[in-house]
């Protein structure tokens, strides 16, 4: 029989927050190709977002350069 380990408890074993490891499980899921967006003019990044993920695309933002390099580090695009 295998035993289900909690977010929270996967958590307190690494020692990073819950909300965490629950995005990564949902990532784990989510099966829709992965698009980065860098814009530092809000409207323009919206407007993109919107079209994208309306063509089914999990899309992530950043609003500068430096979020957008740790964003690609963390979320692999």
């Amino acid at each position: 029989m295998t035993r289900k380990i909690s977010p929270h408890e996967i958590a307190k074993k690494l020692g990073i927050p819950q909300a965490q490891v629950e995005r990564r499980i949902h990532a784990f899921s989510d099966a829709r190709k992965k698009i980065l967006i860098v814009d530092d003019e809000i409207d323009t990044l919206l407007a993109l977002k919107i079209s994208l993920e309306a063509g089914d695309y999990n899309v992530i933002e950043a609003h500068n350069g430096p979020k957008a390099i740790e964003l690609a580090k963390t979320e692999i695009p």
